[in-house]
């Protein structure tokens, strides 16, 4: 077969990479689908561009001695444009380890990349990837993936052999069928700027044993038992010899009210006690955080009045489980629940995705901090915590994270979600963790306060508090050609009897057709009166261009009513702190939303991608502050499967992701934070709560700092203040 010997040493190079990385590598051959060495392998029936997209051969070539490059062109919001490699002949996916590609991206710029694997129904696996400046790299569809992983195994990422690739996680369309296999899709999403990259080598890999692979993966520590690596935790003493070097003899450290210095950042007289940059101007003095616009880019400024730019981590809170129950053969040597080790167990029952729906789950990051800590590890955690962030330059800790509320340790946001109550919901269709609650039930508001309460008791005269984030990435979006609609679409499949939005929405057509035939004129419907449209109405077609209108009107006011509801609630238990927004899931808003959230808003906060790139743009259009509440890269090199929703090779590449964002972040005329996500890695076999399984903290679930991570921050946080100030 063309290529074979070529495969043949890239196995051998795979074989001496696992031997380093302590992995087994399966020996057989991989299978080619396409190394495009000549015309028939470019021909229609093999490659199919979507849209205008220009192809060439070229000789950077990973396998035989041609490649194909991928010219993507700018074409603008809405456009896919993109290719389709067909598997031509062997398509049984899923009896294989894998399907694999190489891509290299030629040029000074990321490159984002939307992949797909389609089978002969049209159901579809999916996730989007970023292929860094000038990088060559492997990627890797699992066929593991393709029995939902979080659903069998309880965990996102499963172990794999081929631990050189980048495993890309892949959410599952309908029923995707693993042994018929269609196609490779690699698209990009609406791009505004061209694009290159070089593809090569697509291949399906060797199967493996995956039972044999997760029978005792997860070692004492929590940690991945079949591979070693520089900083592993190997034993107690490892902790505790660990914890000498950072804290010394002593790990209790007393920093409250500042006390590693007066200063915001350990041995650093740039910053006041709150994180105000005091080498620049001076601003009014208020007390508590506020933003200001100033040569021409958003700020926060400190509660003394000086500027501030929000660093930060999420989550930092003591806490990394993992479910046993169910799933006992995937732990070497775990504790007994009983004696001195009962206490990291917990039985947990609200699970969001998993096998299981209850069951016992262990704290490994617990447990590591009271072998490393001692009994007291709990009251060392905030101090030991406050003192690593500020020695990083850090100067905010982020949401989900316990604890902070009126500690006077360090600037925090306060987080909290509003799914709790009996007031109504409307669903877009979408609903990943929940349907939206209804703004217009009055329910909704009494159900804020008394959600609010207790947490706004505690930030309501506290300084370090910057401001409120309230909810996590709501279903803003519905699905397909109708997902700018979703609340309208949503709406309208509701009754108006049980549903005050519906009301809401027949009030504003009544207001402006008058007359149920003028609204069916402008819908092209058949309403036989009003009162069949106060019935739930399933709309699934084509909307006329008076609808598209008539739903985004709705959208705006519905948005605006949530975001209205909400800042009042908080400044009836808080009066002195900002509303920064509702953490916009990556890309799951619509133009009305965000308008709506930047009117009602002092700063608007969303969840970030791998990079800054095109997805700012809506953003900088309304000109407001906005908190990039959420980010992550994750590496493969240290016990972990993939890369998470950023996947990197090793810590290396993650740090220079990491500075790449962040240093983009630094010098947006509106962004006014960055906070990380997040500050504990997850246990290798995943977390209970929906089976997330990622490396992608600043600190390891044995408590070790990633010193890559901590170097890029030290780097990057003494000149941040000074590149946004001056940057033009």
């Amino acid at each position: 077969m063309k290529g074979s010997r070529k495969n043949r040493r890239l196995l051998c190079r795979l074989a001496q990479l696992g031997a380093v990385l302590g992995i087994l590598v399966p020996a057989a051959q991989a299978q080619m689908v396409n190394s495009f060495e000549n015309s028939a392998d470019v021909a229609t029936n093999a490659l199919v561009p979507l849209g205008n997209v220009a192809t060439s051969i070229t000789s950077r070539a990973t396998d035989g001695l041609q490649a194909l490059q991928v010219v993507f062109p700018a074409s603008g919001q809405g456009t896919y444009p993109g290719l389709k490699v067909m598997m031509r002949g062997f398509n049984n996916y899923g009896s294989t380890g894998g399907l694999a590609f190489d891509v290299i991206n030629p040029t000074s710029v990321p490159v984002p990349l939307a992949v797909s694997l389609v089978d002969i129904n049209g159901n579809i696996q999916s996730h989007d990837i970023v292929v860094e400046a000038g990088v060559t790299a492997t990627y890797r569809l699992g066929s593991e993936l393709s029995v939902d992983p979080v659903k069998t195994y309880g965990m996102t990422a499963v172990p794999n052999p081929y631990r050189t690739m980048r495993t890309i996680p892949t959410f599952i369309n309908g029923q995707f069928d693993p042994t018929n296999v269609s196609r490779l899709q690699i698209f990009q999403r609406g791009p505004t700027v061209s694009s290159t990259i070089i593809l090569d080598n697509v291949r399906f890999l060797a199967a493996y044993d995956l039972t044999a692979l997760m029978t005792g993966m997860d070692d004492n520590f929590g940690q991945y038992a079949k591979e070693t690596w520089t900083g592993k935790i190997n034993s107690v003493q490892d902790l505790i010899n660990a914890r000498i070097a950072e804290f010394g003899t002593s790990a209790n450290v007393n920093v409250k009210g500042g006390g590693v210095n007066k200063n915001g950042i350990v041995g650093n007289t740039r910053y006041d006690s709150y994180g105000g940059w005091l080498v620049g101007p001076h601003f009014q003095a208020k007390g508590y955080y506020y933003t200001t616009k100033t040569n021409g880019r958003w700020w926060m400024v400190s509660p003394t009045g000086y500027l501030f730019f929000s660093m930060g981590v999420d989550a930092v809170a003591p806490s990394a489980q993992t479910f046993v129950t169910g799933r006992e053969y995937l732990f070497a040597n775990i504790p007994p629940n009983s004696g001195d080790t009962a206490q990291f167990y917990s039985y947990v029952s609200n699970v969001f995705d998993g096998p299981f729906t209850q069951g016992w789950a262990f704290d490994f990051y617990k447990y590591n901090l009271y072998r490393k800590f001692g009994p007291n590890y709990a009251d060392t955690f905030l101090p030991n915590a406050v003192k690593r962030l500020k020695s990083w330059g850090l100067n905010t800790v982020g949401a989900f994270s316990n604890n902070w509320a009126g500690s006077g340790l360090m600037p925090y946001v306060a987080f909290v979600d509003t799914n709790y109550g009996n007031h109504a919901r409307v669903s877009t269709g979408n609903d990943y963790w929940g349907p939206l609650p209804d703004p217009y039930d009055p329910l909704f508001y009494s159900d804020c306060v008394t959600r609010f309460n207790q947490l706004g008791a505690q930030t309501n005269s506290d300084s370090y508090c910057i401001g409120w984030m309230v909810d996590n990435e709501l279903s803003w979006t519905g699905q397909g050609n109708l997902a700018r609609w979703g609340i309208a679409v949503g709406t309208l499949n509701l009754d108006s009897v049980s549903s005050p939005a519906k009301r809401a929405l027949m009030a504003q057509l009544q207001a402006k057709y008058n007359s149920i035939s003028a609204l069916n004129s402008a819908w092209n419907t058949s309403f036989g009166s009003w009162a069949s449209l106060a019935s739930p109405y399933n709309f699934g077609g084509i909307p006329t261009t008076a609808m598209q209108s008539d739903m985004s009107t709705f959208c705006l006011n519905f948005a605006r009513q949530y975001f209205s509801v909400v800042k009042t609630a908080i400044h009836v238990v808080d009066a002195n702190h900002m509303y920064l927004g509702c953490k916009f899931g990556y890309n799951v808003y619509t133009p009305e939303v965000l308008q709506a959230c930047g009117e009602q808003c002092d700063v608007v906060s969303s969840n970030w991608g791998a990079t800054l790139g095109n997805d700012i743009a809506p953003f900088q259009a309304i000109d407001r502050p906005l908190i990039l509440g959420e980010f992550q890269f994750g590496a493969i090199d240290r016990g972990f499967f993939n890369g998470g929703y950023s996947p990197c090779l090793t810590q290396a590449d993650r740090a220079q992701q990491y500075s790449t964002l962040m240093t983009a972040a630094f010098t947006n005329p509106v962004v006014v934070g960055v906070n990380y996500y997040k500050y504990v890695d997850d246990v290798v076999s995943g977390q209970p709560w929906d089976g997330e399984a990622l490396g992608i903290g600043m600190v390891s679930v044995a408590d070790q700092p990633y010193p890559e991570m901590v170097n890029a921050d030290k780097k990057l946080t003494t000149m941040a203040y000074g590149w946004r100030y001056s940057t033009p």
